[in-house]
């Protein structure tokens, strides 16, 4: 089968359409695909050539630019048919300015989870980032750290992305969620 298969979730405010690239045993699979106005989800499949299909895995990147209310983002994660399983139990930031993360995976996966939290740094739409990677411990993850007091006092979203993991065939999966102080 020589298809790449995806339904990806976005945010219900994205609009317009995301680039896609697929890179697999050395070939570069470019185009964009707009995303669905009821839905708010990506869903495609794309013919490969034979060279690129031949893994079975590769690398996909997906970049959305943004619009007037949702911000830009990049995506990079495998492709693969096992499923990751990327679960999230916990997030919250307390109002002392601790967020704590956590989820679990499928046992078979290796790694780290990495967790990203986007918060405004003014009154504009200018953000900032801190980035976090997290061990995977026989399936399990979780992060507990003290913010920034400019982060801590806003909050912000979260991005929380397993990469996938090519000798268990395992694909990327990614989660998001928005943290408030005191939830």
């Amino acid at each position: 089968d020589r298809k790449l298969d995806v339904l990806a979730s976005l945010t219900s405010r994205a609009s317009g359409s995301v680039g896609v690239t697929y890179v697999s045993n050395g070939t570069v699979t470019k185009f964009s695909v707009k995303i669905d106005p009821l839905t708010r989800n990506l869903k495609f499949t794309k013919t490969l050539s034979a060279r690129a299909s031949k893994l079975r895995s590769g690398i996909i990147t997906f970049i959305y630019n943004g619009d007037e209310d949702t911000f830009s983002d990049n995506v990079r994660v495998r492709a693969a048919n096992r499923p990751a399983r990327l679960k999230r139990q916990v997030a919250k930031l307390d109002n002392a300015g601790n967020l704590t993360v956590s989820g679990t995976l499928s046992s078979r996966a290796r790694g780290v989870v990495r967790i990203r939290l986007d918060y405004p740094f003014s009154s504009t739409t200018n953000t900032t980032s801190l980035f976090y990677n997290v061990r995977i411990r026989n399936g399990k993850w979780s992060l507990k750290r003290k913010l920034p007091a400019a982060a801590a006092a806003v909050g912000g979203q979260l991005s929380i992305q397993f990469t996938g993991y090519l000798p268990a065939k395992m694909r990327g999966e990614q989660d998001a969620k928005q943290v408030l102080p005191g939830n």
